[in-house]
């Protein structure tokens, strides 16, 4: 842990966060359109920080890393307007996805995919409150987006679309660890994985 933290490290952590965030404020502007186009913007945002990220774990494979990524893009979220726990569970899944990578010794592929759709599955985060504060949450997206879209918003967000849209993130992110391995083919040949 105490690698991540010195300062070349945290500056890597800072540059990626960043690329990473405007990857997906970018592709979850495709949201805008409605919100059965937000699942796209989802898909597509998983896919290209699919090569993002597996670029920042070549370049910052120690543990910690996910963190603190989680961390930062949680607490930008939260700056947006989302719910408030974003910035707990965010970093708490790149904790989680930290434990996988480091388990594969950061130059595993099963470990790099399957880390990185760990670690994706916070993009259901800011939309949780809609199974428990539902009537809170359609008026939160009322005021930002209006009536119309909020009532939409609450007819495609449902239990089962949920359930099926964190499975086609959870796939989505772990095809798109490959795309980023095979883009960064030169460095995780190095190391044996691809």
């Amino acid at each position: 842990m105490k690698e991540i933290l010195n300062p070349r490290n945290l500056i890597t952590v800072g540059v990626f966060a960043a690329v990473y965030f405007v990857v997906t404020f970018t592709t979850n502007m495709i949201g805008f359109i409605s919100p059965l186009a937000m699942l796209f913007g989802w898909a597509l945002g998983t896919l290209i920080n699919g090569v993002v990220s597996m670029l920042y774990l070549a370049k910052d494979p120690h543990l910690g890393a996910f963190t603190l990524l989680g961390l930062i893009v949680g607490a930008l979220m939260v700056l947006t307007g989302h719910v408030w726990f974003t910035v707990l569970l965010t970093p708490a899944l790149g904790f989680f996805a930290d434990l996988v990578f480091r388990a594969g010794r950061y130059a595993t592929a099963w470990a790099n995919r399957l880390g990185y759709a760990v670690f994706s599955m916070w993009y259901l985060v800011p939309i949780s409150p809609v199974f428990f504060d539902s009537a809170g949450y359609r008026e939160y997206v009322a005021g930002s987006m209006g009536e119309d879209y909020a009532d939409e918003f609450m007819k495609v967000f449902t239990f089962s679309t949920v359930g099926i849209a964190s499975a086609a993130v959870f796939v989505i992110a772990f095809f798109a660890a490959i795309v980023g391995m095979r883009v960064l083919s030169k460095h995780f040949k190095r190391a044996g994985v691809v």
